[in-house]
């Protein structure tokens, strides 16, 4: 039978995930993978793998927006008090 290996790199703007928000994208991403690649086989689990990196908010554009620290720092902290 034919083995996949998914993989998933999600790159995000550094300070904006806490540990619990990239845990749960990493198994909400492995639930996906499971049900659409390895057909719902919960063994299918052991062969996913997920990267998050995370880089400075200087090394980000978004359009014609370049965030600052000081941007995102606020963002995350409205963010968790909602």
């Amino acid at each position: 039978m034919f083995q996949t290996m998914p993989f998933v790199h999600l790159h995000t703007v550094e300070g904006l995930l806490g540990p619990a928000q990239k845990a749960e994208l990493m198994e909400r991403f492995t639930l996906a993978l499971i049900d659409i690649e390895g057909g719902g086989d919960p063994t299918f689990r052991q062969q996913v793998w997920i990267r998050i990196d995370e880089q400075p908010a200087p090394g980000w554009q978004i359009g014609t927006l370049r965030p600052t620290v000081a941007q995102i720092e606020s963002f995350a902290a409205q963010r968790s008090q909602s």
